[in-house]
């Protein structure tokens, strides 16, 4: 994706957001760094900069994302030029370790008679979903794309294929998903946690899709390809319908937008047009609600004086979407591209404020974001970690 231009269409104003986009991430590509415990190479969760700080959470799904997240980083500083530097390398080792750590807790799915794998409870100390099966999955793929591990390579995870079988067990003839392994097929098991697992499971499907369409067979055979393409088919006829009949909030966007933007790409490259649009239309609604919700409507546009009220995590959340939801919107004309476009540098503006906070003498946290205000008292991973995403695509 090309960077965005929020007022203007210069290319020496669009070269100069590329550079400050780069400024960021490597800002924040110094806080992931300074995260990784260098004696068990796994991610600390948060840092308290004004006790110097760090702590270990125990969520292992906020844990994989980081991996996935840090994966994006190497992936970024590569492009520029810049893998050699010392953070590639202390990334890479915490991301790997990550991925080995739960790989380690793939289990069969009881009474199950094909290869359908999940992460067992005792690793995760919560009934195994979908959404944990989703960040092994991103997490892993993440892995596989690291500069150090050719993908000649990827046939050692076979647990991939595994996982992306037990997420599509799960979903209804509906589309619908089921949420948690193990329990009663009921009604309740699809709506509980529906704002975040079905889109996070989403967005893996098609992550594993656009892999194995570059690598054919590594990952998945062609077969369950298709079938991952007939899941989002269907899985967009009740996500879409379910938006317009409930009164949804904005968490349900930020997956959905990452989930079906990833669709909405894949309809365009099978030339698939008139799917693609109706796809495409829904993606561009969703992200028109996210920038006129109150905080990004009325708080963020309105500059710094504002920008103590807001909530980090809503605006980092919000743009990691957005940056999905752009390219879909460029690709169909929209008319709210260049408010989308301008939404986005809003928020990086405040993102960059934001780090700024941080007091000059604190020993961690530097280069991170936490919840928000004028005083900085915990920055976390997860959200410095969609923060990133979002900045990586931008």
């Amino acid at each position: 994706m090309s960077p965005i231009h929020a007022t203007s269409t210069d290319d020496n104003n669009g070269g100069n957001e590329s550079k400050s986009y780069r400024r960021l991430v490597q800002t924040m590509a110094d806080f992931y760094a300074d995260m990784v415990d260098t004696e068990s190479s796994r991610f600390y969760s948060l840092c308290f900069p004004l006790e110097g700080e760090r702590i270990h959470q125990h969520n292992p799904i906020r844990d994989l994302a980081a991996a996935w997240d840090a994966s994006k980083i190497v992936l970024y500083l590569k492009e520029y030029g810049d893998d050699s530097i010392p953070q590639s390398e202390s990334l890479q080792q915490a991301i790997n370790t990550t991925v080995s750590y739960y790989q380690a807790y793939i289990i069969p799915i009881r009474n199950n008679q094909q290869h359908l794998t999940m992460l067992d409870s005792k690793v995760l100390e919560e009934a195994p979903n979908i959404a944990h099966s989703a960040l092994m999955i991103l997490a892993s793929l993440g892995t596989l794309k690291l500069p150090f591990l050719q993908t000649k390579f990827a046939h050692q995870y076979p647990w991939i294929d595994g996982l992306v079988q037990g997420i599509l067990s799960m979903q209804r003839e509906d589309g619908a998903f089921f949420i948690t392994f193990g329990k009663d097929q009921a009604e309740s098991n699809v709506y509980q946690g529906i704002e975040f697992y079905p889109g996070e499971a989403m967005v893996a499907l098609t992550e594993v899709y656009d892999f194995s369409s570059t690598y054919a067979d590594i990952i998945v055979e062609n077969s369950k390809r298709q079938n991952i393409l007939l899941a989002m088919e269907q899985a967009f006829e009740f996500y879409s319908s379910y938006y317009h009949q409930h009164n949804t909030d904005t968490n349900y966007n930020i997956w959905q937008i990452q989930a079906f933007s990833r669709f909405f790409q894949i309809l365009n490259g099978k030339g698939n047009q008139a799917k693609a649009e109706l796809v495409g239309t829904y993606v561009v609604e969703l992200c028109q609600e996210v920038v006129n919700s109150k905080a990004w409507k009325y708080e963020l546009a309105r500059g710094q004086s504002f920008y103590p009220n807001l909530n980090t995590v809503e605006i980092a959340c919000g743009l990691d979407a957005l940056s999905d939801g752009i390219d879909v919107a460029r690709s169909l004309q929209s008319d709210i591209l260049e408010l989308l476009e301008m939404r986005a540098q809003n928020a990086v503006d405040f993102l960059e404020w934001a780090q700024d906070q941080l007091p000059a003498d604190a020993t961690v946290g530097k280069g991170g974001l936490g919840y928000g205000g004028t005083l900085v008292l915990e920055q976390r991973l997860d959200v410095t970690g969609h923060a990133i995403s979002a900045l990586t695509k931008l």
